[in-house]
C-alpha cells in the first residue's frame, strides 16, 4: 500500500503520504495569505478547521486493526480522500470563486491529517458552499498558526518566535537540577535544545535577534547548567561551532543551518 497510496490520495492531502512533506502545506498556505492586510486587495478567505467533525451514520464493523498497525494511516488517508473529492465538486460548480491566488492551480483546501484549510472568495455564498461539501458545522477562524508554526501576511517578526524561545528555556530548566557534567550538557544542548527549533528553521527565516537569544540560551546551559543570565564562558562559541578536526565541538551554528535548511527547498 505504501508504493501506491501516494497514486491515490490527491496533492492536497500529506500527512502520512510518502515523500510528502509537512512543510510544503505551511510554505503554500503562508505564500497564499501574503498580501492580506493590504488596502484596496481583491477579497479572499481562508477557513481552518481541525478536528471537530460532524457525525455520520453508525456502521457495523467486521475487521479491525490493533494500534500502532502500520496499515492506520494510509487508510486514514484514504478516509480524507473522500471528503477531498467532495471539495472538488466546487471547481465544476459556476457559482463558486476560487480564492485570488488559487484559481490556476484549483486549490480549494489542504489537509495534513485531520487539520483542514479551506480557500476560496469572500462571500457567504462561497463560504456557505464549503461548509455543505465538507459536512462541517463550526469552523474556526484563524491566521496566528497552522501545524504548529506561525502564520504571517509579512515577513517573520521576533514577536511570532517568542513561543519558541520560552519553549527552548522552559525544556533546559526541567535539567537544572540535574548534575550533567559538562559532556552531558553538551549533549543535551546538541540533541534535544537545538531539535526544538529545527522544523521552524526549514521553514523560515529566523530574525537574528531570535538567533543570538537561542544560542545564548545554550551558551548559558552549558557552562553553568541553569538558565539565569550569567557571562561565564570557557570557549567562544564560535570555536564551539567548528569540526572537532578543527579544534571545536561540532555544534550547530544557527545562523549557517538556518540558511542551509532554506537552500533545500530550493
Amino acid at each position: 500500500m505504501q508504493s501506491v497510496i501516494g497514486d491515490v490520495v490527491s496533492e492536497f492531502q500529506s500527512g502520512f503520504i510518502p515523500e510528502r512533506k509537512v512543510s510544503d502545506n505551511i510554505l503554500l498556505a503562508t505564500e497564499l495569505i501574503k498580501g492580506y492586510t493590504r488596502a484596496y486587495v481583491s477579497p479572499r478567505c481562508l477557513l481552518k478547521y481541525f478536528d471537530q467533525w460532524k457525525s455520520t451514520k453508525p456502521f457495523s464493523a467486521k475487521k479491525g486493526l490493533r494500534q500502532g498497525d502500520p496499515m492506520s494511516p494510509f487508510l486514514f488517508a484514504i478516509g480524507m480522500e473522500y471528503l477531498t473529492r467532495h471539495l472538488k465538486q466546487l471547481q465544476t460548480q459556476p457559482d463558486f470563486n476560487f480564492h485570488p491566488k488559487c484559481e490556476k492551480l484549483a486549490i480549494t483546501h489542504l489537509m495534513f491529517a485531520d487539520d483542514l484549510l479551506m480557500f476560496s472568495r469572500a462571500d457567504i455564498q462561497f463560504v456557505k458552499m464549503m461548509f455543505t461539501e465538507a459536512n462541517l458545522d463550526k469552523v474556526i477562524f484563524s491566521l496566528m498558526g497552522y501545524l504548529g508554526v506561525p502564520l504571517s501576511t509579512k515577513k517573520l517578526a521576533y514577536n511570532q518566535c517568542r513561543p519558541l524561545n520560552e519553549k527552548v528555556v522552559a525544556k533546559a530548566k526541567t535539567w537544572t537540577a540535574r548534575n550533567l557534567t559538562y559532556v552531558g550538557r553538551l549533549q543535551f544542548v546538541q540533541t534535544i535544545l537545538f531539535s526544538l527549533q529545527s522544523f521552524w528553521c526549514q521553514i523560515f527565516i529566523f530574525p537574528k535577534k531570535v538567533i543570538r537569544e537561542i544560542q545564548n540560551f545554550c551558551r548559558i546551559y552549558l557552562w553553568t547548567g541553569h538558565t539565569d543570565p550569567s557571562r561565564r564562558s570557557l570557549v567562544a562559541w564560535y570555536n564551539m561551532c567548528l569540526p572537532r578536526t578543527a579544534g571545536g565541538w561540532n555544534s550547530k551554528e544557527m545562523n549557517l543551518w538556518n540558511k542551509a535548511a532554506i537552500a533545500n527547498l530550493l
